[in-house]
Formats: structure tokens, sequence, C-alpha cells
């Protein structure tokens, strides 16, 4: 708010992604600029019965927002799933998940492609299998939001080659991206820890531009509360901001 507000860097939107602050949050970042709301849960849910808000008042804080569409996690858990699914079953989940939310909501849906991490993760491997991802947007007609990040982390993690990965998902339906600085940890895993970008996630938005048409670039470094403002420094936001418009600037 204090670099827009100096006019140190120029965005079009603003990204909140805090259900639990949503009202205070919005009463200060709407006035500036229209909001990307981005609280949808995951679409491998075991019920949607438990959500923390309702689809009224989901669909009134999209409207309020000015949100140009809405975002779900393509992703599947351990904890949604009484015993271990098949690939296929977690296909026909994540297939029907995301059909439910979309015929909710008034806003149209995009899907979100998720990270993989080592053997045992929570996270089920055919939520991050480019098959299984195009095959959701294509039998339910939503659009991708493009996480490059998740991108980096699940081709690093399954042993694949960043592009090959890209290449491999259904660029033509990209409709926003999601950009930030993965961290390898010490066993040798890639992890998604919203830090600074660098030359690699740099040279790979500039890759994926070339072959998607997205309307929105996102920056995920940092954000607000305990799990995120430890990393939210001006000078690195700044930073970031004026290089990426740059690059989006470059490919106009």
């Amino acid at each position: 708010m204090d670099l827009l507000r100096a006019e140190q860097v120029e965005v079009a939107w603003i990204k909140l992604s805090r259900w639990d602050v949503f009202a205070a949050e919005l009463a200060v970042a709407r006035p500036l600029r229209p909001v990307l709301l981005h609280v949808l849960p995951r679409a491998g849910l075991r019920s949607l019965g438990d959500l923390p808000w309702t689809w009224e008042e989901m669909n009134a804080a999209m409207v309020a927002c000015g949100s140009p569409h809405a975002a779900l996690h393509l992703a599947s858990r351990t904890a949604d799933w009484g015993r271990p699914p098949s690939d296929a079953a977690v296909l026909e989940r994540l297939v029907a998940g995301t059909q439910a939310f979309a015929e909710q909501l008034q806003t149209p849906l995009l899907v979100e492609n998720v990270p993989c991490y080592a053997p045992g993760d929570s996270l089920l491997p055919p939520s991050s299998d480019p098959r299984v991802i195009s095959a959701v947007c294509e039998r339910t007609g939503v659009g991708l939001l493009l996480d490059l990040a998740h991108a980096r982390i699940a081709a690093h993690n399954r042993g694949d080659d960043v592009y090959a990965y890209l290449s491999a998902l259904p660029l033509e339906r990209v409709r926003e991206i999601h950009v930030c600085g993965p961290t390898l940890d010490p066993t040798g895993v890639l992890r998604d820890e919203h830090q600074e970008m660098g030359e690699e996630d740099y040279a790979v938005l500039t890759w994926t531009l070339e072959r998607t048409h997205p309307l929105v670039v996102t920056l995920e470094y940092g954000g607000t509360g305990p799990h995120f403002n430890w990393r939210s420094d001006a000078d690195p936001l700044e930073r970031q901001l004026l290089h990426l418009r740059k690059i989006c600037a470059g490919l106009n």
C-alpha cells in the first residue's frame, strides 16, 4: 500500500488471500485497486459442507472485489480419502469438485496447478500430473491459473524438465499467472516459500508469456499475517514489481 501511495510501483490489481480478515483488508485495498480474491479451497475435498462461507457470501465478495475470475486449487490430499485412492478416482474427484464450484460461482472459475514434494507427502501425485490438469480443464471447460513456482517445484521433484512440463499443460487456457521464488531445502526438495524471484523464475516467466495470453501476472511475494509478513520487505517487492512490468511491457 505504501509503494502504491508513493507511486513507486504500478499494478492493476491487489490480491487478497485471507478470508479470516477479508473485510478489513478489502477496506484498505479496494479504494486503491480492484481486488483478486483468492480464498477458494481445493477441488479434491471430500465434502463441500464445511466451507467457511456460504455461496451467497462468496459471490457477493467477488462482486465487491471486482474480481474477473475465481481460482480453485486443483489438489487432492490424503486427508480427503479414507484409504489410498487410485489415480482414476483422484481424477474423477477433481472433475466433480471443479464442476461443483463452477456451478455455484457467478464468476468464471480457473483451476490452479499445485506442486508435488517427496513421496508420501499429503498432496497426491495425480494433482500435479499435466495429463490430469489437462483432462480436468477439458472436461469442465474451466480456464487455468498457471502458478509457475508450483510448476517449477512439480517438475523438479518429479525429475522432469520444467519446459517439457509446462508444454504438457493446456497453455491455451491460461488466464492468470502466479510468480514467486521457490527455495531448495537441505534434502534437495524444491518448496513453495513465496520468496523473491531469481533469474530462473524470470526466465521461465518470459518463456511462458511468449506462449500464453493471461489477463493478469500476479506476484506472490510475501503477504499479510505471521505466515507471510517476515518476507514482505518493501525493497524486494518494489524491485520485483518493476522488473515484472518491464517483462510484460516488452511482450506487448
